[in-house]
């Protein structure tokens, strides 16, 4: 039985702004895209009342870097909530290792 919750899902397009000198997507990118997917799954989860009242920070990142991404690939971008303590909790967040078309 799983009791880990499932991953939401979001799709996104590398664009011509996302790439760096070295010619893949720039840390500054994924870092945007950590933030897009959690917004969205917030929004996607969270009730109107929740959404109006509570407000959420980030304390810290850790980014693990483990495959490059290219001009035109589409990332699917996964998040889910793990551990919590009253007000505080873990988000993660994981890059699909094969890419979208």
């Amino acid at each position: 039985m799983r009791t880990e919750p499932l991953p939401f899902e979001l799709t996104i397009p590398v664009e011509p702004a996302d790439i760096d000198e070295l010619g893949h997507v720039n840390n500054v990118a994924y870092l945007r895209w950590v933030q897009d997917v959690a917004v969205t799954h917030w929004k996607a989860i969270a009730s109107a009342v929740d959404q109006a009242k509570l407000r959420w920070v980030v304390l810290r990142h850790e980014i693990d870097y483990k495959h490059p991404a290219y001009l035109g690939d589409g990332i699917i971008a996964k998040t889910w909530v793990g551990t919590t303590d009253r007000i505080r909790f873990e988000r993660h967040t994981d890059r699909t290792p094969d890419l979208v078309a």
